[in-house]
């Protein structure tokens, strides 16, 4: 999977969680797992198109945390695809940074 569709598929992901929020009471658990977990795979979309980081508290899932089994056992599709993202974005390759001595620019 390359970045562009890696970042197209977490924004998806990230629209289907946030339809099914107001599925859920305003003030429960899921309602809040679900909004967050959408905002995570926002970010890593973010970060797998453009490189440009994920703060540190969006690198982890937190839909299994905040919504429980019960509740998941009526979404088996969607949880399975949230994982497949997260394991692809956690395996792609690391980004050679500016700052990497491997890295040779041209000056002159």
């Amino acid at each position: 999977m390359n970045k562009i569709e890696m970042a197209r598929d977490g924004r998806q992901l990230a629209d289907q969680l946030e339809k099914l929020a107001p599925t859920c009471h305003p003030k429960s658990d899921e309602h809040a797992g679900l909004l967050r977990e959408a905002g995570i795979l926002r970010a890593k979309a973010k970060d797998a198109e453009y490189h440009c980081g994920v703060i540190p508290n969006l690198k982890t899932s937190v839909l299994m945390q905040y919504c429980g089994p019960l509740f998941l056992s009526h979404l088996p599709g969607i949880v399975k695809q949230v994982r497949a993202f997260h394991a692809a974005y956690d395996e792609r390759p690391p980004i050679k940074s500016a700052g990497d001595s491997r890295l040779s620019f041209r000056t002159t």
